[in-house]
């Protein structure tokens, strides 16, 4: 298996995948899928739900993996994904 890199603890996942679920985010995060829920409605990760799923950019999960504020996106941030989920699902 490849080897994450101290810059981008997730180089090791295909890097076309921007936004994760709350079950796949707790795989990388190694916790409960409860807990990554949790951490979403309490804003501790920046996230957006869909229907009934969470959605975790993966800028989030990096800077929580590095030790950085994953609660509020720095301006400029593409959150573009989103939109484009829920234009697929409107």
């Amino acid at each position: 298996p490849a080897m994450a890199s101290p810059l981008d603890p997730l180089s090791h996942l295909d890097p076309t995948i921007v936004v994760f679920t709350a079950d796949e985010a707790s795989e990388i995060l190694k916790c409960d899928p409860v807990t990554v829920r949790r951490m979403c409605r309490a804003g501790t990760l920046y996230a957006v739900k869909l229907k009934r799923e969470w959605r975790i950019p993966r800028w989030v999960i990096v800077r929580y993996l590095t030790g950085q504020d994953a609660s509020t996106p720095d301006p400029g941030v593409d959150v573009l994904p989103f939109r484009r989920i829920e234009s697929r699902h409107g």
